[in-house]
């Protein structure tokens, strides 16, 4: 009898200890399925960012970043297999108010054709694009007081899409019937800057005003430290700096950054070492139509997309120094020009580009040149 219920003992635990072990076995499993549905996911996703680095311009550097993702799960593409899209654009500069413009947006297809044009971006109505498939919206610049630039910062999207904003550029794989999506950029201004003598120690004066505590716009002729008709004098060397701002309130003069143009013969000045408010810049590679375009400037220098220009009463400084050299006498004045980067509709129509100018091959400039130079010949 004993026997018997020690032989009943060992049968209840060995049951016991098979539930267990199956329980255990199935909270693996469950966790393993989870693990790779998650590393699924994961290679998806990663896939569409490789996809868009691979389509950058070089100008642009780097590998693609994504400054904002917002994944969403799936809610079920229509039998149509087509989504109404909607975006709305608002001015990321305006910190007080909800600030909305319009941006015009060329959407890309996965096999790298221009398949979708969005100009409206205030009131929009619906465009069509292919439900499951990833887009990518690149907007471009545009010249003035105020016109749009072609970075956007953030997006968010009602439940049902997948959205990125990577390299500026609105990356969307829809996936429900009607999606809505909300993104920010930053509207473009134009410039005005004063200029500042570091060895006369104050403010020089423009040709046309007398008064030096001015910021001017676009055609400076700076003249010296003394008033409005007196210039600068060379053999001293070149230390100054420009204290530039932009003009509209809540906008960036920047946008995918800034070439600064500088002519002073090489047998005249020695090479201009300049910086950005403290940060030595280096100097720019120029696209095969910025060095057709640019071509009477000795020197091009570029102010990275992320050194913003503002409206505000604290300018940005930009300083630049450079000598003749001994016993050489310029008998032409320095020019320091500004010309911002911008995205562009290539002339084909085909493909949205990244440059100062256009790819025509007349290359004209797309963002209008901020000019100035220095007086220095008599």
């Amino acid at each position: 009898m004993q026997n018997k219920k020690s032989t009943m003992k060992g049968a209840a635990s060995l049951v016991a200890l098979a539930i267990v072990l199956i329980i255990a076995i199935g909270a693996i499993a469950f966790t393993f399925v989870n693990y790779m549905n998650a590393l699924t996911e994961k290679a998806k996703t990663e896939t569409q960012l490789e996809i868009l680095d691979q389509q950058k311009s070089p100008l642009e550097g780097g590998t693609g970043t994504t400054e904002e993702a917002i994944l969403v799960t799936q809610s079920g593409c229509p039998d149509t297999g087509q989504t109404s899209l909607t975006i709305n654009n608002y001015n990321s500069m305006n910190e007080t108010a909800s600030e909305n413009f319009d941006v015009t947006l060329y959407g890309i297809s996965p096999s790298g054709s221009l398949s979708t044009t969005i100009n409206d971006t205030t009131s929009p109505t619906a465009s069509t694009v292919n439900c499951g498939e990833t887009t990518v919206f690149k907007p471009i610049g545009v010249d003035g007081a105020s016109g749009a630039t072609s970075y956007i910062v953030s997006a968010t999207s009602d439940e049902g899409s997948e959205v990125n904003v990577v390299d500026g550029n609105l990356v969307v794989k829809t996936l429900k019937a009607n999606t809505g999506i909300r993104i920010q950029s930053a509207q473009h201004a134009t410039l005005e800057c004063r200029a500042y003598d570091n060895i006369q120690k104050a403010l020089m004066y423009d040709s046309g005003d007398a008064t030096n505590t001015d910021y001017e716009t676009d055609g400076v002729v700076w003249e010296s430290t003394t008033n409005n008709a007196t210039v600068t004098d060379e053999s001293l060397g070149i230390d100054m700096e420009f204290e530039c701002r932009a003009v509209q309130s809540d906008t960036n003069y920047n946008d995918r950054g800034i070439l600064l143009l500088v002519e002073a013969p090489s047998n005249v000045w020695d090479a201009p070492v300049i910086y950005f408010n403290g940060v030595k810049l280096s100097e720019a590679t120029l696209s095969s139509d910025e060095k057709k375009a640019y071509s009477a400037y000795e020197y091009a220098f570029l102010i990275p997309r992320d050194y913003a220009i503002k409206d505000e009463p604290e300018s940005v400084k930009i300083r630049v120094v450079m000598n003749t050299f001994s016993g050489v006498t310029a008998t032409a004045d320095p020019e320091f020009d500004f010309a911002v980067r911008t995205q562009f509709l290539a002339t084909d129509g085909l493909s949205v580009k990244l440059g100062a100018v256009t790819d025509a091959s007349s290359p004209a400039q797309i963002i209008a040149v901020y000019d100035s130079s220095i007086d220095v010949t008599a």
